[in-house]
């Protein structure tokens, strides 16, 4: 069906496939689509498919359609937002998304998971903003709760960085290349389409330990010459840097994290800290006990620095660098290693309040999940 509207080119419907597992929403049709009258038919819906194969979906069984289902003026689709960062819906796409609502509530069969493709489909199905920070998210859909999002690039955002010159080399941060990442999304959205569930992860962060708790959990860790992953929280805007708290998880869904300032005070008497950070430094010393960082470099220089903690030789591992040394084009930050070994949605903006700042609890929590 191809409705004709003034001031705008042609409506183009969603595609409801039966039974489909996967619905996937972009952002608006393009001239080829709008043409066509289906979503997808364009360049960049050929490339889509052409991915979709590669990591084993039919793209003729999934479910497509966009958030804003006619073709926008020449200004784009920040004809539908009044700010500049695209996060405020005018009247006009606000009628775009809810006819987006009433079409997925609507369906006889709801599929599996939704792939968000790009800025304006991760916003409108959750409310998120951020293409960077969310890719690899699975995320509930706040637009039709009860379903389950998985965000990723634009595929028009990956052809253009895999073809135009000015992304290739004169913007360091669009150099990175975007395509492994959206194949890597594209099999991990297979696996999430086998069930309606979100994915498991349960943590268990322990933030309020007493002291001979504390005291006992970094026994342990030193007896036992255990592994662990360690972290440290800075204080904000302090200079030089003051430790906030340090985390240590010895599993995947299990950590401790230990306040060292609770606010702008000392969270324990003076012989308490000492006691605290002499057992830190045997367990840094032990050689059996691996610790592993990402970035290990910072927090190790304020640890040297304002504490004389030093590691054994050979007892250091550091994620961001093992992954930079096997992906030299892709981002190396923790956020997107957790994209791609972890279930573990985007976290770095928890418990943030006044001024993108925590409190003690809060960045206890956010230490542990670190």
């Amino acid at each position: 069906m191809i409705i004709q509207d003034s001031g705008f080119a042609n409506v183009v419907p969603p595609n409801i496939k039966p039974n489909a597992k996967i619905l996937i929403i972009g952002k608006s049709p393009d001239a080829s689509e709008a043409q066509s009258g289906s979503p997808f038919k364009s360049v960049k819906g050929s490339f889509l498919k052409r991915c979709l194969n590669r990591v084993g979906i039919d793209e003729e069984k999934c479910s497509t359609g966009n958030v804003f289902h006619k073709r926008p003026s020449e200004n784009g689709t920040g004809s539908f937002f009044s700010d500049r960062a695209e996060t405020k819906i005018t009247w006009e796409g606000q009628a775009h998304i809810s006819y987006l609502r009433n079409w997925i509530t609507g369906m006889y069969i709801k599929p599996n998971v939704i792939l968000a493709l790009g800025h304006a489909a991760i916003f409108a199905l959750t409310g998120k903003v951020g293409v960077n920070k969310y890719r690899g998210s699975v995320l509930p859909c706040t637009l039709v709760p009860s379903l389950k999002v998985y965000c990723t690039y634009d595929p028009e955002i990956v052809l253009k960085t895999q073809s135009e010159v000015r992304y290739a080399k004169t913007d360091q941060e669009k150099a990175i290349n975007t395509l492994p990442l959206f194949i890597y999304d594209l099999q991990r959205l297979l696996i999430q389409s086998e069930s309606p569930e979100m994915p498991d992860t349960k943590r268990n962060i322990e933030t309020m330990l007493t002291y001979p708790q504390i005291v006992d959990r970094l026994k342990q860790l030193d007896d036992g010459n255990m592994e662990a992953a360690v972290d440290i929280e800075t204080f904000p805007s302090a200079s030089p840097p003051l430790t906030w708290c340090i985390g240590f998880a010895t599993a995947p869904n299990q950590a401790f994290s230990i306040p060292i300032l609770n606010g702008r005070v000392p969270a324990w008497t003076i012989t308490q800290e000492a006691e605290i950070w002499n057992l830190i430094s045997c367990y840094f010393l032990n050689k059996k006990a691996v610790k592993i960082f990402h970035n290990g470099f910072y927090d190790l220089l304020v640890l040297a620095k304002n504490y004389g903690i030093r590691a054994a030789a050979d007892s250091i591992a550091d994620t961001m660098w093992g992954w930079h040394s096997y992906h030299p084009q892709l981002k190396k930050d923790l956020s997107t290693l957790q994209s791609v070994y972890t279930w573990e949605p985007y976290h770095k903006d928890m418990n943030k309040v006044h001024n993108g700042y925590r409190s003690t609890q809060g960045e206890l929590e956010y230490n542990g999940m670190d």
